[in-house]
């Protein structure tokens, strides 16, 4: 009977342990790995499709939450820590007081439109866009300055790809004014929370390191599908510009008070899911100008330079040794060849000569990202330092898009290899290390 029961006791041991250590493989202990999942993807059937495939990397879910959660915010990939965010706030807001001096002393402006396609006014017809109406309003208010207004937005473009078209779009123009607009492209383009702040940082970092008296407003729009739902893209935005102390408009919250107040239906005010028509942009627009009404009405006494804060918002820093390189500044194999093209600034491109070919790019940095078209239904994939971390990109409906490839990489030396895997023509015009 002894026997039996120390048999029993033997058993009942080794089964505890059993379930135990299959309790931990299920579950996972290391909170630096996250199950497979694909960026930013979304349920919601209004949703713009993405001009992007589905990613083969570990990310996580982030939802708007108060600042006391910031840590938990991000991603988590197999390459970096999960990227932290600061909780110290600014010790002073920024102002429109640059502006107001200029317009109101030197009798010059210079202000830049930067975003996406409801910055270009895509849905409204010509000078009927939040941007046209309020240079005209800045012109009439002002009417013994010379204002200069440009408008670089481009249709699509995210904050990541404003980023690394600065150089061409924005520095040499010298804004005194800059209004930022790429939240909603941000989700369209599968960038989570930790990027989208990244990035927009990135930017803001890199026009007040240039510029310091430049005056940053960022605007913030939503589309029929985000009602009522976690925007987790505006969220970053508003984070960032909170932490830098910038005014921040958000256009889309005022347009779903409006519906929700019974003035109208969506489709009164957009011509499709996210674009506004005439009616739209002239409701954007009014809310910009008495926002701009209030922010102007100082009695501004000298030209002041913006301070950044003490620390950055994602912790450890950002990367400002970014940089594009072009088609033609690329070491190429004998299975690609470069061709001359004209495409959003870009005068060369190169292509596979063949499906299959194969081509390696070294680097030195975090993030790696390219410029392409290709032919539709064709697919491109990537692969960083050997590993399986792939990303299979396919065309949007223009078949043209900017990709953010890797992020949160390492610092340190990289390889990609990039390979055509369809039949169909591939163009590459830049590569973008960050």
């Amino acid at each position: 009977m002894k026997k039996i029961i120390s048999i029993l006791m033997i058993l009942c041991i080794c089964l505890a342990i059993c379930a135990c250590k299959g309790g931990e493989t299920s579950s996972g202990t290391d909170n630096t790995s996250t199950p497979n999942s694909s960026l930013g993807q979304s349920s919601d059937e209004n949703k713009k499709p993405s001009s992007s495939s589905k990613v083969e990397e570990s990310s996580s879910k982030v939802e708007e939450s108060s600042k006391t959660s910031e840590p938990d915010r991000g991603t988590i990939t197999a390459f970096a820590p999960a990227r932290k965010f600061s909780t110290k706030a600014v010790s002073q807001k920024r102002t429109l007081n640059n502006t107001a001096y200029k317009l109101n002393n030197n009798k010059k402006l210079n202000v830049l439109y930067y975003g996406g396609s409801v910055t270009a006014g895509v849905g409204g017809t010509a000078g009927n866009s939040w941007a046209s109406r309020t240079e005209k309003w800045l012109k009439s208010t002002y009417p013994r300055a010379q204002i200069n207004c440009t408008n670089k937005a481009i249709s699509g473009s995210c904050v990541y790809f404003g980023n690394f078209r600065a150089d061409l779009d924005v520095i040499p123009y010298a804004p005194d004014l800059m209004f930022i607009e790429f939240a909603v492209n941000d989700s369209y383009e599968d960038l989570y929370y930790a990027q989208s702040a990244y990035y927009l940082e990135m930017l803001i970092k890199r026009v007040n390191t240039k510029f310091p008296q430049t005056d940053i407003i960022i605007l913030l729009i939503t589309d029929k599908g985000k009602v009522g739902e976690k925007f987790e893209n505006n969220a970053a935005h508003k984070a960032v510009a909170e932490h830098y102390g910038i005014p921040c408009i958000d256009l889309g919250a005022e347009l779903a008070k409006l519906v929700n107040s019974g003035a109208g239906k969506w489709e009164d005010y957009l011509s499709d899911y996210v674009h506004p028509n005439d009616k739209g942009y002239e409701m954007y627009a009014n809310f910009i100008t008495e926002k701009l009404k209030t922010m102007l009405a100082i009695d501004a006494k000298a030209l002041k330079n913006h301070v950044m804060p003490e620390e950055s918002y994602i912790v450890g820093g950002i990367n400002m040794d970014c940089k594009t390189v072009t088609a033609d500044k690329v070491k190429l194999n004998d299975g690609w060849k470069l061709e001359n093209s004209n495409c959003k600034s870009y005068t060369t491109c190169i292509s596979p000569k063949k499906q299959g070919s194969k081509i390696t790019i070294e680097f030195e940095g975090t993030s790696f990202g390219m410029y392409l078209t290709t032919a539709k239904g064709n697919t491109v994939v990537a692969t960083v330092d050997g590993k399986e971390r792939k990303i299979f990109i396919k065309p949007d409906d223009e078949g043209e898009h900017e990709r953010l490839v890797f992020d949160n990489l390492i610092k340190g030396k990289h390889k990609v290899e990039i390979e055509s895997v369809s039949s169909g023509d591939v163009n590459i015009y830049a590569f973008f290390i960050g």
